[in-house]
């Protein structure tokens, strides 16, 4: 993260409908964004240049390590009171552990 504040978004599957809508929004808005897609997904191309792309598989973890390369293990996300937030250090050990997770929306 290279910004003065040290704000990133990071969109998964952001070469769908929803997740593009969502990076293009977030470009056009001048914020640092970083878009998840598949690996091979031609729809990556019709992202916004300023959105930092990134391909993978959201159940892939080496892929999960270079989506959040440069972002501490520690780093929750701080914009969403209530929610139950997984840190990355905390998902190497679910992964490794077998622990199902839940996610809520």
């Amino acid at each position: 993260m290279t910004n003065k504040t040290n704000e990133l978004y990071i969109v998964t599957g952001a070469a769908g409908n929803l997740g593009s809508a969502i990076v293009r929004e977030l470009a056009n808005r001048g914020k640092p964004v970083r878009a998840f897609v598949l690996r091979g997904e031609e729809a990556a191309g019709h992202l916004p240049k300023e959105a930092q792309v990134i391909e993978g598989d959201v159940t892939d973890m080496p892929s999960l390590e270079t989506l959040f390369a440069d972002i501490p293990e520690n780093t929750t996300n701080q914009n969403t009171p209530g929610k139950h937030n997984v840190t990355l250090g905390q998902y190497r050990i679910m992964r490794q552990e077998q622990i199902p997770r839940k996610i809520g929306f």
